[in-house]
């Protein structure tokens, strides 16, 4: 990525412009401002809604969660804006929500170059009527920066995260969001939330997840891994609801690790990964080394306060997307983890979802993709005592919900209505930081400008043709200098997490799991059919806290 393909006028926030002629601004202001939800990607060129933007936000929250809303500034032809300042004060009134627990950050851009695959040309074509350029840059990482630059009739987008901690009093309180530049006058965008009078567990919550979190490759860009940045990543995956680990370690995770998750609402995670998949030739020898390192795990384990606790938590996962000629070679592996140690045995592999077969191959927790799921065997392997986990990958496409930088931003929020809505017991996803591709050797910098160079194409390959509309795929976290980056897709990930805790919340309250089911239906009614209007979500969000608050 070159900077010559970079718009101009965005300066590193330490680089001081020449001062600006106070007549040039005298007309008033030079620049427009509108307020967009979290479920909109906002593309360079956007610009203000037809019959006038919105210029004020209203939030409603329960204790525990967190809600996110975009201020979009665009400087006027001729006139760019320097070190932009964002001052977020508390929220006050009824209720309390203090300065520290309101953050932002410059929603920054990666490089979309190809899109040149014919199941996703309907993501690319709604993208394009959204302002897209292809190739053009498509916003992403949220950038931690002190103030930053942004270049005429450029539309920059300010990602605003507001946290009611847990036991925030019910109420409503106000605030304010001031959007300072250096050379031109400040705007002030009023803020209010209402605190509602229940709250969300804290973490993983009510719903399992598997995702991973790659020890290599943090490594590989850092040079190191230790316990501190092993803690510092775990905990940033946690706060957005997602178990922190991976499906694919090597190495069984340190005790004092699952102490620390635990604490912070963890709950779920690998023991080690069986590393014979599918592209593996020998996949019928098994992995002996995987399996002896689980003895001495489950003895340190049992030294801690944790460990009953923990070993409830854990799980063998193997055989990733093993198919359906070489199922038998995991049946003995399984067995052996089964009997020896107790440990749930999870699996990717293309296993019929029958509950005969599952018990036959010593299946346990059975996780297929999205777009093989059948919600009578689902149910009926449910029934028999079995989980059923699903996931998505560098597949399905469209209709069906994915991660994938192409696909609309809600589709990562949808995806955990439809979990609910499919009664599937958890969620499993292979990267958050497949970071393998060049040049995406060393961590980024938020401060060098809001265009990353750091690819996000997955370098995938098949029958001979490299699959470069692979974008986002795998990765969902960026590695700042000073830590983890979030992605905005995370964000809508995590508050799709927040929306199962509704769902869940509402069917405790009232007792009727029916009544749960049937309030995804204006999300999602299936796999391939949900809303891509994030008016609709957040309405039956809304609908579904006021029934919880009248349980």
């Amino acid at each position: 990525m070159s900077s010559s393909k970079r718009p101009t006028g965005c300066r590193r926030p330490t680089e001081r412009a020449p001062a600006r002629p106070a007549g040039e601004r005298a007309g008033g202001r030079g620049f427009d401002v509108w307020v967009e939800d979290s479920m909109t990607r906002v593309f360079p060129r956007a610009r203000p809604k037809t019959g006038g933007a919105g210029r004020s936000v209203r939030l409603t929250l329960a204790g525990g969660e967190y809600q996110s809303f975009q201020i979009v500034i665009r400087p006027r032809a001729g006139h760019e804006l320097r070190n932009v300042r964002v001052r977020v004060g508390g929220l006050s009134g009824g209720t309390e929500i203090v300065a520290r627990n309101i953050e932002w950050h410059q929603v920054g851009y990666v490089r979309v170059d190809n899109l040149d695959y014919r199941p996703i040309e309907g993501n690319a074509s709604l993208a394009a009527a959204a302002g897209a350029d292809l190739p053009g840059w498509w916003p992403d990482p949220l950038l931690p920066v002190p103030r930053f630059d942004v270049a005429a009739e450029f539309a920059q987008p300010i990602w605003v995260t507001v946290w009611a901690p847990p036991g925030t009093a019910p109420g409503e309180c106000s605030g304010a969001v001031e959007i300072a530049p250096e050379n031109d006058r400040p705007v002030t965008i009023p803020l209010r939330a209402k605190v509602h009078g229940f709250a969300l567990p804290r973490g993983a919550g009510n719903f399992q997840t598997a995702f991973a979190l790659f020890d290599d490759q943090l490594r590989r860009v850092y040079g190191r891994l230790d316990e501190s940045m092993r803690l510092e990543w775990g905990d940033f995956v946690l706060r957005h609801r997602v178990n922190p680990g991976s499906i694919y370690r090597s190495e069984p995770p340190p005790v004092s690790d699952l102490e620390h998750f635990l604490r912070g609402g963890m709950n779920a995670f690998n023991v080690i990964y069986n590393r014979k998949g599918q592209q593996a030739d020998n996949a019928g020898d098994g992995s002996p080394q995987a399996v002896e390192k689980i003895a001495p795990f489950l003895e340190a384990l049992k030294a801690s306060g944790d460990g009953e606790r923990l070993f409830d938590m854990a799980h063998y996962y193997g055989f990733d997307e093993l198919t359906l000629d070489r199922l038998h070679h995991l049946r003995d592996e399984f067995r052996t983890v089964r009997e020896r140690f107790g440990l749930p045995t999870f699996t990717t592999s293309h296993v019929p979802q029958e509950p005969a077969t599952l018990r036959k191959l010593n299946v346990d927790w059975l996780c297929p993709i999205t777009n093989w799921l059948n919600a009578e065997k689902v149910a009926r392997c449910r029934r028999a005592g079995f989980k059923i986990w699903t996931y998505v990958s560098l597949e399905p496409d469209p209709p069906y919900a994915n991660f994938r930088i192409d696909c609309p931003l809600i589709e990562p929020r949808v995806l955990m209505w439809q979990a609910y809505r499919q009664q599937v017991d958890g969620f499993l996803y292979w990267g958050f930081n497949a970071w393998r591709n060049e040049p995406n050797d060393r961590p980024v910098d938020p401060g060098s400008g809001p265009f990353l160079d750091w690819s996000v194409t997955s370098k995938w390959e098949s029958r001979g043709r490299q699959m470069s509309w692979l974008h986002g795929d795998g990765v969902l976290l960026y590695p700042g200098v000073d830590g983890p980056i979030g992605s905005i897709r995370l964000a809508n990930l995590r508050d799709g997490l927040q929306d199962y805790e509704y769902l869940h919340l509402l069917k405790e309250r009232t007792g009727r799991p029916a009544e749960a089911i049937d309030a995804c239906k204006p999300v999602t009614t299936g796999w391939t059919e949900y809303t891509r209007e994030p008016g609709v979500l957040a309405a039956q969000r809304r609908r579904i806290a006021g029934r919880i608050a009248r349980s």
